[in-house]
C-alpha cells in the first residue's frame, strides 16, 4: 500500500513540475484542448471488476460551478471479453461518447457550434497478488469540433466562413489497481498520446458505485480536474 501511494505522488508530482502555459497564446487551442480534457474525463481505462461483465460511467461532476451532467454528456461502457486465468490476462473492450448538449441551446446569433468525441480501446490486466492487478492498453481517441457562421467575416484579407477542429490520437497506457475491501479500489494509471505526446494521468478512489479522482494533464493550461462519476456493474 504505501508503495503504490509513493508512485501515486511521484505522478502528481511529476505533473506539476512540467506545467505548460503556452496554450494561453492560442485561445482556439486552448478550447479545443480543455474540451478534448474533459473528454478524457469522461473516459474509463480502469479494467472491469474481476467479479464483473460489464460496467457503465458517466461523470456528475467536474472543475465547474455547474453539474458536469448538465453541461458535457458523455457516457462510457466497458465489456469484459475474457476473464482472467493463470497464464491468461483480463481483456476488456472499452468505449467513450461525449457531446456538449448545451451548445443547442445557448442562443449565439449567426453562430452554429457542433461537438462531438468518441473513444475505443483495448484493456489487458493480470494480477500481481490478491489485492493488486497492473493494467496495460490502447485507445483510439477522435474529437470533433466545428463553429459554422452564418455569414462570412471578413478580417482584411483572411474570410471565415467555417471554423474546424478534428483531432484523433492514440494513447498508450498504464496503471494499478488496489483492492482495499469488496466493494473499495484505488487506481493509479497514466497514459501517452503518440501522435501529439499528450499525457493523461489519473489517481482515483472507487467505493460501491462512486468514483472521487483527479485527472493531470500536464501541458494544459488547467493541470488539475477533479471529478466524480457514477458506476453501474454487473
Amino acid at each position: 500500500m504505501r508503495k503504490f501511494i509513493n508512485n501515486a505522488i511521484l505522478i502528481l508530482l511529476f505533473s506539476v513540475s512540467i506545467i505548460n502555459f503556452s496554450f494561453a497564446q492560442n485561445p482556439f487551442v486552448y478550447l479545443t484542448d480543455t474540451l478534448l480534457n474533459f473528454h478524457h474525463d469522461n473516459e474509463d481505462m480502469f479494467p472491469v471488476p474481476k467479479d464483473k461483465h460489464f460496467s457503465l460511467r458517466f461523470n456528475l461532476a467536474a472543475p465547474v460551478p455547474i453539474p458536469m451532467i448538465l453541461i458535457f454528456n458523455g457516457i462510457n461502457v466497458k465489456f469484459r471479453v475474457i476473464k482472467e486465468l493463470k497464464n491468461i490476462p483480463q481483456i476488456d473492450l472499452f468505449g467513450t461518447y461525449g457531446t456538449v448538449l448545451a451548445l443547442n441551446y445557448i442562443p449565439m446569433e449567426g453562430i452554429k457550434p457542433s461537438y462531438n468525441d468518441t473513444t475505443v480501446g483495448l484493456n489487458f490486466t493480470k494480477s500481481v497478488d490478491k489485492k493488486t492487478r497492473l493494467f496495460l492498453g490502447m485507445q483510439q481517441t477522435s474529437l470533433n469540433f466545428h463553429i459554422k457562421l452564418s455569414t462570412d467575416t471578413n478580417s482584411g484579407s483572411i474570410s471565415l466562413e467555417e471554423f474546424k477542429t478534428d483531432i484523433s490520437d492514440i494513447y498508450v497506457f498504464t496503471g494499478i489497481e488496489y483492492h482495499t475491501s469488496p466493494t473499495k479500489y484505488i487506481y493509479a494509471q497514466t497514459g501517452l498520446g503518440l501522435k501529439y505526446n499528450k499525457i493523461i494521468s489519473r489517481i482515483s478512489m472507487w467505493y460501491n458505485f462512486w468514483e472521487l479522482g483527479l485527472n493531470i494533464y500536464p501541458e494544459s493550461l488547467i493541470v488539475f480536474y477533479p471529478y466524480i462519476a457514477c458506476h453501474i456493474c454487473f
